[in-house]
């Protein structure tokens, strides 16, 4: 399982892991903003990261419920296991075509670690520690997968259209997970089974 600093974290990671594409661009970099602001002050040219929805992941519907005592007391921490769902927006200058670079710099990069594998994400936490200190994720197992989303022009014009008055930039979409979300509450242990015994009195008198 994982912490409540899992969705940071995989965010963190995923900009980790971007940072070597950004070579084909001089001067170009990852960003965590929002669209609105691509463009804008040195943000002039890179690739952005962008939470924009996160769902219920399917696979694991069940574990979310938590487990209780005959008390009524709780035996393991509630777990939410959710998918995140980022847009991954290339800009730069349009002339020299450093969008369309850094865009097919990052899908090959992102391919290639299409498994976020423990070594990387806990790189990834390392590197960025005063947003993520303390966070699990890199012991989370099912491992957590990153995939190219197919995205209609329907959908991606409604997505951008909630954007109020943001340019259009080459984006694509990534589905990350399962993240799973545990409860930082403390469970007490159970009791260890000290003896057992077995009453057959009513067998006896049924015989």
């Amino acid at each position: 399982m994982s912490n409540q600093l899992s969705i940071a974290a995989a965010t963190a990671t995923l900009r980790y892991i971007l940072h070597p594409a950004m070579d084909i661009v001089p001067g170009a970099q990852v960003t965590t903003v929002r669209p609105d602001h691509l463009g804008k002050s040195k943000l002039t040219k890179g690739v952005n990261v962008y939470l924009y929805r996160i769902t219920p992941n399917t696979s694991f519907r069940n574990v979310d419920v938590p487990t209780r005592r005959g008390d009524g007391s709780v035996s393991s921490k509630p777990t939410q296991v959710v998918d995140l769902h980022f847009l991954v927006s290339a800009y730069g200058e349009e002339t020299n075509l450093e969008a369309q670079l850094l865009m097919g710099a990052c899908i090959a990069r992102m391919h290639e670690r299409t498994i976020l594998n423990s070594r990387v994400i806990e790189e990834a936490i390392d590197a960025q520690s005063s947003v993520v200190d303390g966070c699990d994720l890199d012991e989370q197992k099912p491992r957590i997968r990153a995939i190219l989303e197919p995205m209609s022009n329907e959908e991606l014009a409604r997505i951008w259209g909630v954007l109020y008055q943001v340019p259009y930039h080459l984006t694509v979409t990534y589905r990350v997970g399962p993240i799973f979300l545990e409860s930082d509450s403390d469970v007490a242990p159970r009791e260890r089974v000290s003896e057992v015994s077995f009453d057959y009195t009513d067998m006896d008198d049924q015989g």
